[in-house]
């Protein structure tokens, strides 16, 4: 059993700090993937129980506007993040390929624009999860 907690912690310091991207380190939820696991957690505990549970003997709540103002923010937080993407790719950046595209991983404009797409895009998913906790108090805990 200590064999396999060694072995476990010594993969888990390599694979989460020897081998990290000091570059986005500074960025909040990006410097340990505990934040993440944490999030993820909470949120399969409030879709999967808690939700379903508080909504058993209530009416659903009426959701509506607060779906479509998150509906608005997410396409505006899409429609922004491609359009900078589609900038730097076709007008800003030299020697663009779809088909084999290498990882900058120097401290450039162009290799810190990919970090910050890649968290932007990153937090975005993030916020989708909140699509699925709209759905479980608006349904009363059915059909999530």
């Amino acid at each position: 059993m200590a064999t396999f907690v060694s072995f476990v912690t010594k993969n888990y310091n390599d694979l989460f700090f020897k081998r990290r991207d000091e570059r986005s380190v500074h960025l909040p939820l990006a410097g340990s993937p505990l934040f993440i696991i944490g999030i993820v957690c909470t949120y399969l505990c409030f879709v999967l129980q808690y939700g379903p549970r508080h909504m058993l003997n209530r009416k659903p709540y009426n959701v509506l506007n607060m779906i479509k103002i998150y509906n608005l923010i997410q396409m505006i937080a899409n429609i922004t993040l491609f359009l900078h993407i589609c900038y730097n790719v076709f007008l800003l950046y030299d020697n663009f390929s779809f088909r084999c595209q290498p990882i900058d991983y120097s401290i450039s404009r162009v290799g810190m624009d990919e970090v910050y797409f890649s968290y932007a895009y990153f937090l975005l998913k993030l916020l989708d999860l909140a699509d699925t906790e709209h759905k479980t108090i608006a349904y009363g805990g059915k059909n999530t």
